[in-house]
């Protein structure tokens, strides 16, 4: 699950994160992050790298082939919290 959200640059410096960039956290990363952003506002969004790769290349390979979608899949593991209800 990607969280984007609008924080000002003293934000971004006090958590040594860099600005215009995305970082992959871990979950104690993730909730330090959360926790500094606690009434700020931040979307959640379900995708990912692998997932947004394989959408495109399904539309792509259509539009090169001329024809219907190409079949992509993914396999992987959700948990049962709330994020992977969420995804």
């Amino acid at each position: 699950v990607d969280f984007s959200g609008m924080v000002d640059d003293e934000f971004l410096e006090r958590l040594g994160l860099e600005k215009g960039t995305r970082k992959l956290v871990n979950h104690e990363e993730r909730g330090r992050v959360l926790q500094a952003m606690d009434g700020c506002s931040y979307k959640a969004a379900a995708g990912g790298s692998l997932s947004n790769s394989l959408v495109a290349l399904a539309r792509l390979g259509a539009k090169a082939i001329a024809g219907p979608s190409l079949n992509v899949g993914m396999a992987g593991g959700v948990g049962s919290d709330p994020l992977g209800g969420f995804y």
